[in-house]
């Protein structure tokens, strides 16, 4: 069976698109982050349309991988994935900023483990 691969804007477009989808048809802005291994996307979009789309090489695999390859956690390796994280978005940070939408959605499996995550330090609650 063949196999295609997507990268890049195309991901983050189909991303958006199912994340629009599930959504309710208004008219507000949503910033959609879709946290993958390998990259992540970050999506402008109203309705069905998505406006801005930007995919980045950070991903949990990729930055597991370069910054905690045995699994090990510390201080000093979190600072430099995140500082690294920092300089990855710091181009598109003024593109996403708050005041450019209405409504923040997460997708993926690595947003979900950590809304658990926060659920279950009694840091946040599900919502529907």
């Amino acid at each position: 069976m063949p196999i295609d691969v997507i990268y890049g804007r195309e991901e983050a477009r189909l991303i958006y698109l199912g994340v629009a989808h599930t959504l309710s048809d208004d008219e507000d802005t949503r910033l959609v982050v879709d946290i993958g291994g390998g990259s992540t996307e970050f999506i402008l979009g109203e309705r069905f349309e998505p406006m801005r789309l930007e995919s980045l090489q950070m991903g949990c695999v990729s930055y597991g991988e370069a910054f905690f390859p045995d699994g090990q956690l510390n201080k000093e390796r979190f600072d430099a994935a995140y500082h690294r994280a920092r300089i990855e978005v710091s181009h598109i940070r003024r593109n996403y900023h708050r005041e450019f939408w209405q409504e923040a959605v997460g997708s993926s499996g690595t947003l979900r483990a950590i809304e658990r995550s926060h659920r279950d330090r009694g840091l946040a609650r599900r919502r529907h």
